[in-house]
């Protein structure tokens, strides 16, 4: 959609799913049908691009997925929870296996792997180089010295 007054949200806003949505991802019975969820999860901050067709949906730019957006929210960062120091103020809880991207300008391109998810909000990630670094959880959200989710760990 070209013509801004019908989006609802600028290419580039940063969305969450709603309640809603999440509830509409679990099926309730067998014959249900019930919404998919997206690669990196539902509770992760997506930036959405709009399309050009004459429905009302959005593209999630990280995985290239489509969704209308109705099932959709503005995101607000969530403030730093001490009880909580394993989750990032975009909502996502840290675990090995995942893969972050430095965004960072001096880094371009680098990725991490978090290795080992310490107590205190800090996590151990290899990069591609095979070095290990220790990073705060505070510094993983989407900023510009800061680190985007790229790939949710494995499924066991």
């Amino acid at each position: 959609m070209r013509n801004p007054e019908h989006q609802s949200f600028p290419d580039g806003t940063r969305v969450r799913f709603t309640d809603r949505a999440k509830q509409a991802m679990r099926p309730v019975s067998v014959l249900d049908t019930p919404l998919g969820t997206p690669a990196l999860g539902a509770d992760v901050l997506y930036t959405i691009d709009n399309t050009d067709d004459s429905f009302h949906d959005v593209v999630l730019r990280e995985t290239g997925e489509r969704y209308g957006v109705a099932w959709l929210t503005r995101a607000k960062l969530l403030p730093y929870d001490p009880a909580r120091p394993d989750v990032t103020r975009e909502g996502i809880t840290v675990q090995e296996g995942q893969v972050w991207a430095d965004l960072d300008k001096r880094m371009a391109g680098r990725k991490v792997t978090v290795t080992l998810v310490e107590s205190g909000g800090r996590v151990v990630v290899r990069d591609s180089m095979g070095r290990m670094t220790r990073l705060s959880v505070r510094r993983m959200h989407n900023h510009s010295t800061g680190f985007r989710l790229v790939c949710a760990p494995a499924k066991r």
